[in-house]
């Protein structure tokens, strides 16, 4: 007899004794160092276990729940899964829920539990009734057995839950009285909460060092996390800038429109920077021509308030396009590039533009003074004798040049300022490009037959394959931040090199890919550049059509060079054949290059004005030079005389125009008697 069944117990429940199993068992699964264990038993709701997270030794408070289920009936299904139906009204309730939650199942059979996430499970039946009205219950399909690995894992997905709710506790609007949430947030892919107001403080303040510094593509990448209309107008005037400069000029314009609108906010200079920045947008884009933009920059470039960065630019600009003396034109130049430098709101950025720009300046200098020393080797006879120590000085300049190229390149290495970087290379690459067009072409030009050898040696081939190499490393640096419009002028100089090399497959190459990167961004100004390019507008072959004109006049100069030459010959074997005059009383004077020559004391001013000597200070060192008994020298290659003396010698020589000078003063003292005296 069984004296417990006589005795009338409870007979035990066999899901009870299941439920109590499971529950044992899932306990004894979770590692005591990483978990704490509470059950939910009073008035459950379908809420079994609360888990608390443990971090290095330490309670978190971070929590999930788990309801959990078990059966000794239910068999697997093919695929190793398990199907078990749960209350509709059970998964809403986890779904309330402000932590994770889990649904885990126990095969009482195979002894191995199951998981799902209870998020899981009601996006899918969400997605399966998407039309119709919800059932009362619904199969979840178990798939994922928790191993201990898993478990590892759920432990680590829900720390980062954790402490991302912990950081958008102070962006949350729980009651009135959080008064210092304003705007929006956002939370991207790795859980990182951006603030569109701590966005915006931040490229206030450091946007323009990031724009200096080359990282564009960072400061679109803070802007795109921002939500709504949003940003005082310095934040979208740095984003504009940032846009500007990946060539995305549409979206540059909407965010310099917004920065425009609230300008009355900027300083003079950053308003000056702002239309300039505008202007270049819209002509590049094609929406303004090319003399409605150069009306607008000479309107901005007489403001007094300019920045800084457009206070170098307009300096240059003077230095090149002014008419008045070169040597002033430098002087002013170097004053103004100075007074930049040492301007209190100047910085590493500034500073290395300015040297950048300088040299920029001297390598023009230094190819204008070679094409003018290279045409005068070519006119007189004696040029390359007269020139030699004067070009030997321009040899150690360039030397000199070169070596400060390099240094400033280093530096902006060292400063990881690749744009300043990437600026010095590619403008020294230029002034080497035209100094090898000016030296190669006035060189090899025959002014008889208009022909020019152009064809490049090995050496100078293997130069430009160097250059056309750092242009390459510069267009992937411009490429890999975005820099369209950088990407394609490098392309354009590159193209320049490989034409005048010969290279004319490569050529195309280049203007093959320029041509799909202006098509590609809309930039309709550079089109036109382009065209201009590809049709004969390269330096070199612009140089080779002057030089051409330049050969043709240089025929006619030359017959009237040594037509003047023969006639001042003439002079001086007339003078050799005639009888001597005694001119009594008379000074002498040392005409560079004619020779020495008598002047009656009582015709000095005639001399002098026949000379040109205009300044009262030049006259009075002449005349007083006589009284002493001394032969002064007067470089008659230049007019006005300004100073007594050889000055530059025949440096000063300015081709056909100093002839001219020359042939003038030797008619005049012909017509004036006054002679030239005859070396012994």
């Amino acid at each position: 007899m069984d004296d417990d069944a006589e005795l009338n117990l409870p007979k035990v429940n066999r899901h009870e004794g299941l439920e109590t199993i499971s529950t044992a068992k899932f306990k004894l699964m979770l590692n005591p160092q990483l978990f704490e264990v509470r059950e939910e038993n009073i008035r459950d709701k379908g809420v079994d276990v609360v888990i608390e997270l443990k971090h290095r030794d330490r309670y978190t408070n971070f929590r999930f729940v788990v309801q959990l289920k078990a059966t000794a009936t239910t068999p697997v299904n093919g695929d190793g899964s398990m199907s078990y139906p749960v209350e509709v009204s059970n998964i809403k309730y986890l779904m309330n829920y402000a932590m994770p939650a889990y649904y885990v199942l126990f095969d009482a059979n195979a002894e191995i539990f199951y998981v799902e996430d209870s998020q899981v499970v009601n996006a899918k039946l969400e997605s399966k009734y998407e039309k119709g009205e919800l059932p009362d219950e619904f199969s979840i399909k178990f798939q994922r057995v928790l191993t201990p690995q898993i478990i590892l894992e759920i432990h680590d997905e829900n720390y980062k839950k954790g402490q991302l709710m912990r950081k958008l506790k102070p962006f949350m609007r729980f009651n009135l009285e959080n008064k210092n949430i304003s705007g929006s947030f956002t939370v991207n892919e790795n859980q990182e909460i951006y603030s569109d107001d701590e966005i915006c403080q931040y490229l206030e303040k450091f946007g323009v060092t990031l724009i200096n510094k080359g990282k564009f593509r960072r400061v679109v990448e803070l802007q795109q996390k921002c939500r709504g209309e949003i940003g005082s107008p310095f934040f979208h005037f740095v984003c504009g800038l940032a846009y500007y400069h990946l060539s995305q000029l549409f979206t540059a314009l909407s965010h310099f429109k917004k920065a425009d609108a609230g300008k009355s906010d900027f300083s003079p200079e950053i308003t000056s920077l702002l239309r300039y920045y505008m202007q270049t947008a819209k002509y590049t884009l094609g929406m303004i021509s090319q003399k409605e933009f150069q009306s607008e920059l000479s309107l901005l470039m007489e403001s007094k308030y300019l920045s800084l960065f457009l206070q170098v630019e307009k300096s240059y600009e003077k230095f090149v396009r002014g008419t008045y003396d070169l040597a002033e034109r430098v002087k002013q130049f170097y004053a103004e590039m100075a007074a930049i430098k040492n301007d209190p709101a100047s910085d590493e950025n500034i500073k290395i533009i300015v040297d950048a720009q300088t040299l920029v300046a001297e390598g023009d200098i230094l190819n204008n003074d070679l094409h003018r020393k290279l045409a005068l080797m070519r006119i007189i006879p004696e040029g390359n004798f007269l020139l030699s120590d004067d070009m030997q000085n321009w040899l150690n300049l360039t030397r000199e040049y070169d070596k400060r190229t390099h240094a400033l390149r280093e530096l902006a290495s060292k400063q990881s300022n690749y744009l300043a970087y990437n600026t010095i290379c590619i403008n020294y690459i230029k002034v080497k490009y035209f100094t090898s067009v000016t030296s190669k072409y006035i060189h090899n030009a025959n002014e008889e037959t208009l022909y020019i050898d152009t064809a490049l040696d090995e050496e100078e081939l293997a130069v430009t394959r160097d250059q056309c190499q750092l242009l390459d490393a510069i267009i992937n640096n411009y490429e890999a931040h975005e820099s369209i419009e950088n990407v394609i002028t490098t392309l354009s100089l590159k193209y320049e090199l490989l034409k005048f090399s010969g290279l004319n497959e490569d050529a195309e190459n280049a203007a093959e890919r320029m041509l799909e990167l202006i098509e590609a961004y809309d930039l309709n100004a550079l089109k036109v550049k382009y065209d201009r390019l590809i049709n004969k507008g390269t330096t070199h072959e612009l140089f080779l059509i002057f030089l051409k004109d330049r050969l043709l006049k240089m025929k006619e100069e030359t017959k009237e060079f040594e037509s003047l030459k023969q006639k001042i010959q003439e002079m001086d074997d007339l003078e050799a054949a005639a009888e001597k005059v005694n001119l009594g009383n008379c000074f002498q004077i040392q005409l560079m290059p004619l020779g020495m020559f008598k002047i009656p004391k009582n015709e000095v001013n005639r001399a002098l004005e026949i000379l040109h000597v205009f300044d009262q200070n030049a006259k009075s060192n002449f005349l007083a030079i006589w009284e002493m008994g001394i032969m002064p020298i007067a470089n008659v290659h230049n007019d006005p005389i300004v100073t007594e003396g050889p000055v530059n010698g025949a440096v000063d020589f300015q081709g056909l125009d100093s002839m001219r000078n020359i042939y003038r003063i030797r008619a005049a003292f012909y017509d004036n008697k006054f002679l030239k005296i005859k070396r012994h």
